[in-house]
């Protein structure tokens, strides 16, 4: 697809944001990207208790407060990404079998009671959705009229072998729904399965570390 239409169906993936169906939105959002979205299991009840009782045990040491689950309105696990769903680009890159290396990734929507929230405000979130998790988890935001995707890194623990360490978070940060900036629209370009692709004789993209990089 050329570059001018895909940054158009983004903008216009964005715009549906305002609809009222949140997973929907989201799902076809990262469709539009490219990526497969197949793999969905959606909650029967989109909720924080849905949420705790599905994943959070004693071991996950999940903090509620950081977490700030109070002005959680809905959450939903949207898709799980991993080597099956990517043998359809078996020429950008191969399967990983290190631990070092992420095999999977996972994506979740997180609707916020209020209308702004900072930087720090939503990685403590994306942080603490990501300790029960023992793959990347990516959490797409929603919050007044914006929208927050929220990118994770995370290493294998030098002293645990069983544990990770959760590291930098990224933001792509404040998108308004309504007309979003064209600088936003390229970030989500970039990284998108085209993009990504038109990258790959310049970059070696062969691994889930590659691509997260």
């Amino acid at each position: 697809m050329a570059a001018k239409n895909l940054k158009l169906e983004i903008q216009q993936s964005i715009n549906h944001f305002e609809s009222n169906n949140l997973f929907e939105s989201a799902i076809s959002f990262f469709k539009t990207l490219g990526y497969n979205t197949e793999r969905t299991a959606s909650f029967n009840k989109p909720s924080f208790t849905t949420f705790n009782e599905t994943f959070i045990t004693q071991d996950s040491k999940f903090n509620e407060s950081k977490a700030i689950v109070t002005e959680w309105k809905y959450v939903n696990l949207l898709f799980q990404l991993s080597s099956e769903e990517m043998k359809q680009h078996e020429a950008l890159f191969k399967p990983s079998v290190e631990r070092n290396d992420p095999a999977s990734y996972i994506f979740f929507v997180v609707e916020l009671e209020k209308n702004s929230y900072s930087r720090n405000q939503l990685a403590q979130i994306a942080r603490e959705i990501n300790k029960p998790f023992p793959m990347h988890v990516f959490v797409l935001f929603k919050y007044g009229n914006q929208i927050t995707l929220s990118l994770i890194d995370r290493r294998a623990n030098k002293k645990i072998i069983e544990k990770d360490v959760i590291e930098k978070v990224t933001h792509v940060y404040n998108v308004d729904i309504r007309k979003p900036h064209a600088a936003h629209v390229q970030i989500f370009f970039s990284l998108s399965i085209d993009a990504i692709k038109a990258e790959a004789p310049k970059r070696r993209i062969e691994s889930f570390r590659d691509l997260q990089n």
